[in-house]
């Protein structure tokens, strides 16, 4: 018992003393999605900011066994006029995703970066990872970062019986051929 009021103590005096610096949350959302296969989806790059921010990058990687990129979209979490960059492509990875407010403008305000739009091609899991993740404030130095990744499970539709990605009569011959069963 006396060794947990201790720790409670401890963790008092470290937020007193402002040892624990705060951070921005970057953030796969959703963070979880069950979905059906050879459909398209998207998922945003959410930034949460623990003080005003000017710029941020960061990278996303994921399974391109499973997803297809299709594309990258900077929203305007930075303002309308902000310098920004949707990122280079390669297999499975978007590095270089970047924007940055002009003229000294800043944000303290949660918004998304990007969206990632995406084409399920098979059904599996990937995880969808942030990475180098660098937040900028005001005056250039970098915020602290935290990342929450994301999942994403890719299923065929319960009336594809053969699980070929396609409904058709392939999948009816096969639930008639058991019409009547238990």
């Amino acid at each position: 018992m006396k060794t947990k009021q201790i720790l409670q103590s401890i963790l008092v005096l470290i937020l007193i003393t402002g040892l624990v610096e705060a951070s921005t949350i970057g953030a796969v959302t959703p963070n979880n999605i069950t979905i059906s296969n050879n459909v398209v989806f998207e998922l945003g790059i959410l930034l949460s900011p623990s003080q005003n921010i000017g710029a941020a990058q960061v990278d996303i990687s994921y399974d391109p066994a499973v997803l297809r990129l299709e594309s990258v979209t900077i929203r305007n979490m930075f303002g309308a006029t902000a310098f920004s960059n949707n990122g280079t492509k390669s297999a499975g990875k978007v590095s270089g995703i970047y924007s940055t407010a002009l003229s000294g403008g800043s944000t303290g305000t949660a918004g998304v970066l990007a969206t990632v739009k995406f084409y399920t091609l098979k059904k599996g899991t990937t995880s969808v990872t942030l990475s180098n993740l660098k937040v900028v404030k005001p005056d250039y130095t970098t915020d602290v970062s935290t990342i929450t990744n994301g999942l994403v499970v890719v299923q065929y539709p319960a009336w594809d019986i053969n699980e070929d990605g396609v409904t058709d009569i392939t999948d009816l011959l096969i639930v008639a051929s058991h019409y009547g069963e238990v």
